[in-house]
């Protein structure tokens, strides 16, 4: 909750064109309620979307977003959010935006904070998990790869003491397909801490 309007917040993806093409810009909105037990007590920003990816840019819309709130951080800052950057279906990286409020955000301007760079990650990052622990910040992400009979979705791992440089864990990918649940896929990691 939102100690200085006593607000809790929702970050949402939200498109007007076919959800299946990453091109044509999915934005992020934003919305707040006073209460949780109204499901429907939601009220939509008035500016969304709160997040816009009007182009040119490296990132033409979002696919998948996770946000935190940071009170440590500079009052421009408090809140971070991280988020796949798709430059089309098939390349998709990590950006990274700061909110004084949780409602207007500003863009990372320097690019992606994490881009597909191994293997097992082909073209696409998305789907971000990061917590913060007091030290360090934690990215739990999803990467997407063929392993011969069509694509398949892995979680990888990354820290980084700033939220913006990112060393990705040398053991990735940290879950894969199979185990003892006989998945075929993994994906959209959700962590708690």
């Amino acid at each position: 909750k939102e100690d200085e309007t006593g607000q809790y917040r929702l970050w949402y993806m939200g498109s007007a064109v076919d959800p299946f093409d990453y091109e044509l810009g999915w934005q992020v909105g934003c919305a707040s309620s006073e209460v949780l037990e109204d499901p429907l007590a939601w009220s939509p920003h008035e500016a969304n979307p709160c997040l816009a990816f009007p182009g040119p840019s490296w990132d033409l819309g979002v696919h998948g977003l996770s946000v935190l709130r940071d009170d440590k951080a500079s009052p421009d800052e408090r809140y971070k959010m991280w988020y796949g950057g798709a430059q089309g279906s098939s390349r998709i990286s990590i950006g990274y935006a700061t909110s004084r409020d949780g409602m207007s955000w500003t863009r990372f301007s320097d690019g992606p904070v994490l881009d597909a760079d191994q293997a097992w990650e082909g073209t696409a990052l998305s789907q971000t998990a990061v917590v913060f622990d007091g030290a360090m910040y934690r990215m739990w992400f999803m990467g997407t790869t063929n392993l011969g009979d069509g694509p398949a979705w892995l979680i990888g791992y990354a820290t980084s003491p700033d939220g913006i440089d990112w060393m990705k864990h040398e053991g990735n990918p940290v879950l894969r397909p199979g185990g003892a649940e006989g998945s075929s896929v993994v994906n959209w990691a959700h962590v708690r801490f």
